[in-house]
């Protein structure tokens, strides 16, 4: 009998589908667990099934019960990096293997080494110049310290 551990972390970086107890379902690529079964997905899909009822006008004039009819459709937002809380997860199946190569997630690098989807553009972190520091600030005071 093997370790859950052990054959959980034997999943990491496959596409997983992940059923949730409200019956929504969310796939993504498992990064990793804990003992509580949470999940961190990347590049997560969450797919929900709605129920719509529509109203249907009475077909004869005299008629005074309209008709409902019941559409079901399924509903697809991309998430992203998720968390998924363990207590809320029903089942777990492998969608796809892993990557050959993992740096494919990334994109196609460009010129300095940086992959295309990290260089800065916008909408996209770049670190804060904060230009030198003032010189009264930038060290001890004059006279105090070895």
């Amino acid at each position: 009998m093997s370790n859950k551990q052990g054959k959980m972390a034997g999943y990491i970086n496959y596409r997983m589908r992940v059923t949730l107890l409200d019956g929504r379902q969310m796939t993504g690529q498992m990064l990793a667990f804990d003992k509580h079964m949470n999940l961190v997905l990347a590049d997560t899909e969450e797919f929900r099934k709605l129920k719509r009822k529509t109203t249907k006008p009475a077909a004869a004039p005299g008629a005074s019960t309209p008709q409902t009819q019941t559409i079901e459709t399924e509903e697809k937002r991309t998430l992203g990096l998720t968390i998924v809380r363990g207590a809320q997860i029903v089942s777990l199946s492998v969608e796809s293997p892993p990557p050959q190569d993992p740096s494919t997630r990334l994109g196609k690098t460009t010129t300095g080494g940086l992959p295309s989807a990290l260089t800065s553009g916008p909408g996209v972190a770049r670190p804060a110049g904060r230009g030198a520091a003032p010189a009264s600030l930038a060290g001890p005071a004059a006279g105090v310290g070895p």
